[in-house]
């Protein structure tokens, strides 16, 4: 079932579960009003969060896209946005970046506003995928 399928089914179930019907046993059954519906979400730029476990996942994405990751050298959990327009950040090496995984959660704690993604294995959420050239 691909993402519009998915989606279809889920927006028609909920209308039927509103009007007290039974759920729709496949995308097969669904109504060409909730086929509609689910073009225009994906459309808007709606995507189903996933979860990527690889740095070749991560590295795959596109700048502008959108992930929920823990940063194992802060401790905690934040969003981050791929930026290519990085000036100065340097990595561990210290030669300079061409693109960055920046969080604003560290706007006032670091001076440049810029912090390296460290996940150190951990799960990450893709809440927005950008868009490829």
């Amino acid at each position: 079932m691909n993402a519009r399928e998915e989606l279809a089914l889920v927006l028609a179930n909920a209308q039927r579960f509103r009007n007290g019907s039974s759920m729709l046993p496949s995308a097969a059954h669904v109504s060409r009003l909730a086929l509609d519906d689910a073009d225009a979400i994906l459309a808007a730029g709606y995507s189903k969060p996933r979860t990527i476990t690889t740095e070749a996942e991560l590295e795959s994405l596109p700048v502008g896209s959108v992930i929920w990751a823990f940063d194992f050298q802060a401790g905690d959990s934040n969003s981050w946005q791929l930026f290519d327009d990085v000036n100065e950040l340097r990595d561990e090496d210290g030669d300079l970046v061409k693109a960055a995984w920046l969080s604003s959660a560290y706007k006032d704690e670091h001076s440049s506003n810029r912090v390296l993604l460290r996940t150190n294995g951990h799960p990450i959420t893709v809440l927005l995928e950008g868009v490829t050239a």
